[in-house]
């Protein structure tokens, strides 16, 4: 029984073995056993999928809600402190804390990291995940700082009480200015770090959108972080400080705005300022070249810029014209300077609104008339060039003066000043240059690689850049961040239509040959870093490309020649890998015209 018994089986499986291998017959697939540990294994993976499911779903609400919130809160956050609204912006920063945090907390957990590690589905998770994080720092470590400072007057400028500015009325804001400031610069490298490559356009633009707010809204605060730093020492609060003040007549372009038609001397004790010598700029030439310009500088610029305080001006980058107009001021005087200030008299009118009226030689100066009186209408009241300078010299002396009377808020017009690129200043300090090169106001040109540069320098002689009008028009597309191509359409226009006869000598006729009432110009073309330019086109026809090179940076230099009523068009193209951040026009006589169209930089 028990043979028979122990036989059958196999008896049955050589049948079964025999029949499954028979000749024209198809042996079934075998059906695949798993082990326990793997089925649990999925198991628990397809419950987590369903976990995470449900944790996606309840974030996207809670996403939903709080961006909602997030928008509205930030958005009053940033006028609120536009508007210098300390009340206003300790509401909306109290709102804004818990969006970000519910954001932040809707962004993170074991699901985003997994999430973060899935092919395609890390290129929308991550840009949240960043952007949650960061929204969620900026509240808490920028935002809640300058909202308890309780006031705002940190980010106004500060204004003259009875002639004087408080080196001290800042002082209390410091600290939270550094630590808001730090905070916002570190999340915009965070933000600037994220790869959008495949991320989905709605949420890309979105994300686009976050880094331009923090954008402004860290250059608005770093701003007012170097204005507290700076303001107590720069005022004279630790010790008297004496500047050296260049007044630049945009009626003779030059790089930085105009050639300094005379050289002021300011003292800041206390923070109170006032005014010693008014030199004219001819008086400062001694005869010689100053040292230390660089020979890509004479090649480029010529001789002159060594030789003539005039011209200091005509190097782009305000540090280096600051540092070659101490040269001057110091081998002619004997004296050292703290630092240099320059402003044309443009901005001068707009820092005069509310002043009463200066009299200079009869002459009354007001806000409304000072930029077309230093500009133009000086010429026709002075036979000789030296009497117009003076003249000059003593208008610039006259209307500092007002600014620092209290009858004017000099400072409302300061904003606008630095913007348009009117108002400068270097400091011979190393620290406080370092700060200073944070802002606009340091025009440090060379230092902002990614910036186009287009810079007029006049070699006339003359002072019909009064009348030149400059309009570019910068186009492209970009094929990703950093990369593709532009087009710069620069069309410079001679707009007087009288007769030149009719001019004085002094704003009519030029130097050497140069015709009566005629500009000759050199356009200095500066490409963001990486970006070369590839053709020149003049007025519809090939131009010859002249590419040079000044102390690392690629330039175009361009000369032209323009008869009163007559214009030129110059078009650039400009090739390679450089990101274009900022287009910087050398500010005439009248305000240049910039129109930017480059489509996904």
């Amino acid at each position: 029984m028990a043979a028979s018994g122990q036989e059958g089986p196999a008896s049955d499986r050589d049948a079964t073995d025999t029949h499954q291998n028979a000749p024209g017959r198809e042996a079934p697939a075998r059906r695949r056993t798993w082990p326990k540990v793997v089925l649990v294994v999925i198991g628990v993976l397809l419950l987590g999928v369903a976990a995470m499911g449900v944790a996606f779903a309840l974030d996207a609400r809670t996403l939903d809600r709080s961006s909602q919130s997030l928008t509205a809160s930030a958005s009053a956050a940033q006028d609120a402190l536009a508007d210098r609204d300390a009340a206003g912006l300790n509401a909306a920063v109290s709102e804004l804390t818990v969006a970000a945090a519910d954001f932040a907390g809707a962004t993170d957990g074991p699901h985003w990291w997994v999430a973060a590690h899935v092919p395609w589905v890390a290129d929308q998770v991550v840009p949240l995940s960043a952007a949650g994080s960061a929204v969620d720092r900026i509240a808490q470590d920028a935002l809640v700082p300058l909202a308890s400072i309780g006031g705002l007057e940190a980010l106004e400028s500060p204004q003259f009480v009875d002639g004087r500015l408080d080196p001290g009325l800042l002082a209390d804001y410091r600290e939270p200015l550094a630590l808001a400031a730090t905070t916002l610069d570190e999340q915009r490298e965070v933000l600037a770090a994220v790869d959008l490559t495949g991320t989905v356009e709605p949420l890309a633009e979105q994300f686009t959108s976050l880094q331009d707010n923090l954008a402004e809204l860290s250059g608005l605060v770093g701003d007012a972080h170097v204005v507290a730093e700076l303001l107590p020492a720069m005022l004279g609060g630790e010790g008297a400080r004496t500047y050296l003040v260049m007044i630049q007549n945009n009626a003779e372009p030059r790089a930085t705005g105009g050639v300094p038609g005379a050289f002021l001397e300011l003292t800041a004790d206390d923070g109170r300022l006032t005014t010693g010598d008014y030199v004219p700029s001819w008086m400062l030439k001694d005869g010689g070249p100053i040292a230390g310009v660089t020979e890509d500088e004479l090649r480029v610029l010529s001789y002159r810029l060594a030789t003539y305080p005039q011209d200091v001006t005509a190097v782009p980058d305000f540090p280096r014209a600051a540092a070659l107009a101490t040269e001057f001021w110091e081998s002619t005087r004997g004296e050292t300077v703290d630092g240099v200030v320059s402003i044309d008299p443009i901005a001068l009118g707009w820092m005069l609104e509310g002043a009463d009226p200066v009299a200079v030689d009869g002459v009354e100066i007001t806000a409304d008339n000072v930029a077309e009186l230093m500009l133009s209408e000086a010429y026709a009241l002075y036979a000789g060039s030296r009497d117009q300078d003076v003249f000059f010299g003593k208008a610039a002396a006259a209307v500092f003066g007002a600014l620092s009377s209290g009858s004017a808020r000099p400072m409302d017009g300061v904003e606008r000043a630095i913007e348009e690129h009117r108002l400068l200043v270097w400091s011979a300090d190393a620290s406080d240059q370092e700060l200073l090169a944070q802002t606009p106001i340091a025009g440090d040109y060379a230092s902002d690689l990614s910036a186009l540069g287009i810079y007029v320098n006049d070699g006339s002689g003359n002072k019909m850049g009064y009348y030149l009008d400059v309009e570019a028009v910068v186009t492209g597309a970009c094929t990703g961040p950093t990369e593709g191509s532009r087009t710069v359409k620069l069309t410079l226009t001679h707009t007087f239509e009288g007769d030149v006869a009719d001019l004085p000598d002094y704003v009519a006729q030029g130097v050497g040959a140069v015709p009566r009432g005629e500009l000759h110009l050199s356009v200095l073309v500066v490409p963001p870093r990486g970006t070369v330019a590839a053709s020149l086109v003049v007025d519809g026809e090939q131009g010859f490309l002249a590419p040079e090179t000044v102390d690392g940076r690629r330039l175009v230099e361009v000369p032209v020649v323009l008869a009163p009523g007559g214009s030129t068009t110059l078009e650039l193209d400009l090739e390679g890998a450089g990101a274009m951040d900022d287009v910087v026009v050398t500010p005439g006589a009248r305000e240049p015209s910039v129109t930017v169209d480059v489509a996904g930089c």
